[in-house]
């Protein structure tokens, strides 16, 4: 496995970021994800602690942290692509997710 370029995910994470937060009007099944207390069958993807993502253990071992990230981008782009994006969509925020999810994929040895 390649090691990840940091620096390029950095840029395109703090990118997807700042597109994320220009999103007007976010529609109204994604507002109420914020307000479930529990995760239904781990809905939507996020770190966890067991996700081995901190600083020490990604210099030397990244493969099960990039796993869950390729995991949570893959749900997301999949998101953008679906029916609650059809009347506004976001080609640039879906372009830097793209990005973001190859350079992921090819670190942590999924097919892009």
């Amino acid at each position: 496995l390649r090691r990840p370029d940091w620096a390029a995910c950095r840029v395109l994470s703090r990118e997807l970021s700042r597109l994320l937060g220009a999103v007007r009007e976010p529609h109204p099944v994604l507002e109420g994800l914020q307000l479930l207390e529990e995760e239904p069958q781990n809905w939507p993807p996020r770190i966890r602690c067991s996700d081995a993502c901190d600083p020490l253990t990604l210099e030397s071992n990244h493969t099960r942290c990039l796993q869950r990230i390729r995991q949570a981008l893959q749900h997301y782009r999949d998101l953008l692509g679906s029916d609650l994006f059809q009347e506004q969509p976001q080609p640039q925020l879906e372009s830097t997710m793209e990005q973001l999810l190859r350079l992921v994929q090819v670190s942590a040895g999924g097919s892009p």
